[in-house]
């Protein structure tokens, strides 16, 4: 089984969403987080999913764990790291 076919089948077993549901997360996310746009190379996503995978994390927990890491290491205070409150 390749990459493509066990991205296609997690969405596929996603449950939906109702589009009052998807606009109160919306409401709540755009109240409680900054957003950031991160661009990666063509063929990291992949890499990036799958060592997220490896950790146990979403693909955001993941990222934001490491930019963590890294200004706890230059030491610059980080807000919250606590997964709990990430709305994906």
């Amino acid at each position: 089984m390749n990459n493509e076919t066990n991205l296609s089948s997690d969405v596929e077993n996603k449950p939906k969403v109702s589009k009052k549901q998807q606009a109160c997360v919306n409401r709540y996310v755009a109240a409680n987080y900054d957003r950031i746009n991160v661009t990666f190379k063509k063929g990291e996503k992949d890499f990036l999913r799958m060592a997220a995978d490896k950790a146990n994390k979403s693909v955001n927990a993941y990222i934001v764990d490491a930019v963590h890491e890294a200004m706890v290491r230059d030491g610059f205070p980080v807000v919250d790291n606590n997964e709990e409150n990430n709305p994906t």
